[in-house]
């Protein structure tokens, strides 16, 4: 398997003129591709109803903050969230996998009324799957700020967990004709996302 790597701003716009619309990207970087820098975990309803995915959501930011782990949050572009953890790059994509398979489980004891760890999509009904499984070498996530192929050219939008109370905030509600108008007026919410690499050791801390 091939990937594009983009280490300048040239690269990106290269890749823009080439008609790649959509971006994905590993947990990992170049210098350590096989140690992960962040765990991911995709909230992805069956249907529309947001609101259980932004419950979900919550549930999950609390659970870590217990652990003293830091979340970081954005829209999917799509149905759902993205809640990311920044690591340190010290273990490699199983250990990685293991224990965010350990965090799923947690999350989905305390709220199994809404969500769901079933991969197949028929035995979801309408539950919200915790997707853990893109924590896994040469999986890749939406990376923030992509555009995504569909409708209205929505753009998943890193947020603040503050901006996740407004009703009226949706996976779609920011796109390729407001995206530049929420830059210039908003600080962006990951600014800090490198500065909470996780100094405690998560290998011993879901145990």
């Amino acid at each position: 398997m091939k990937m594009a790597g983009i280490s300048s701003k040239k690269a990106l716009v290269y890749l823009a003129g080439q008609d790649v619309l959509e971006f994905h990207s590993p947990l990992s970087t170049i210098s350590s591709i096989e140690k992960p820098d962040q765990i991911i975990f995709d909230f992805d309803p069956q249907d529309d109803d947001f609101e259980k995915v932004r419950e979900a959501a919550f549930i999950l930011k609390k659970i870590l903050e217990e652990y003293g782990v830091k979340t970081f949050v954005k829209t999917s572009g799509s149905r759902g969230l993205h809640v990311h953890l920044p690591l340190k790059a010290h273990y490699k994509f199983d250990k990685i996998k293991s224990i965010s398979r350990k965090i799923a489980e947690i999350l989905h004891q305390k709220c199994p009324e809404i969500t769901t760890l079933e991969q197949r999509k028929e035995k979801r009904g309408n539950k919200v799957f915790i997707d853990f499984l893109r924590n896994d070498y040469a999986m890749t996530a939406t990376t923030p700020y992509s555009l995504r192929a569909r409708k209205g050219a929505p753009i998943a939008t890193p947020v603040d967990w503050k901006e996740l109370n407004d009703n009226s905030l949706n996976p779609r509600s920011y796109h390729l004709k407001n995206i530049f108008q929420r830059l210039e007026k908003k600080e962006n919410p990951w600014k800090n996302f490198n500065k909470y690499n996780l100094n405690i050791d998560i290998n011993n801390l879901f145990d």
